[in-house]
């Protein structure tokens, strides 16, 4: 795969067991990642980010997902910082615990949840944020939005926002790869793959 587009940045958080990588070619982005899980007090995954400062929000299409576990991981995320148990919102697919809005509201303390629609790869992922608050919607069409919850997470102006893997399983690798991929800051969304709806 190609490089990553202008201003994004890959590399695994917490050291997962397996290196994992990202590329981008044909407006597809394509990350792979072992680790343990994003989950608990710590996160072990494979991380492809720009930087957002205030408000904005990420869109992603999930079109598929290794299921190296039930509970294995592809997601959009905003994060406070790179250390593994940083303060964090995610909107989450899994090969089959459908999606979930996960999130840690303060430096190394545990994870919550919130579920949402039972569906699997492929499947439309949202986070955004507003001020402290963050939260996390899913879509079958990229159109529709059901809203799966929001929570208030104290984090300064200046965080990471990208797209993640993990395996759930740090024996392996979990591939997956994300297409429609829109980062905006406030009301302007940069797009940062086709528009258009290519089918080959």
């Amino acid at each position: 795969g190609g490089s990553l587009p202008a201003g994004w940045t890959a590399k695994d958080v917490g050291a997962p067991a397996l290196a994992g990588n990202a590329a981008y070619a044909g407006g597809v982005f394509s990350l792979c990642g072992s680790g343990a899980d994003i989950w608990g007090g710590a996160d072990a995954f494979q991380f492809s980010y720009a930087g957002m400062s205030g408000d904005g929000q990420l869109v992603a299409q999930v079109l598929s997902l290794t299921d190296t576990d039930a509970w294995a991981k592809a997601d959009v995320m905003i994060r406070e910082s790179l250390e593994p148990d940083s303060r964090f919102a995610m909107t989450v697919t899994t090969p089959s615990n459908g999606t979930t809005f996960q999130y840690r509201t303060s430096t190394s303390g545990a994870a919550n949840l919130q579920p949402g629609l039972p569906i699997g790869p492929p499947a439309w992922v949202r986070v955004s944020r507003s001020g402290d608050t963050f939260s996390g919607a899913v879509s079958t069409d990229g159109v529709h939005w059901t809203s799966i919850g929001s929570v208030d997470i104290p984090m300064g102006a200046n965080v990471h926002v990208g797209l993640c893997v993990t395996a759930h399983n740090n024996a392996a690798t979990a591939c997956a790869s994300f297409s429609q991929v829109a980062f905006g800051g406030g009301v302007g969304i940069t797009v940062t793959s086709p528009s258009s709806r290519i089918v080959y």
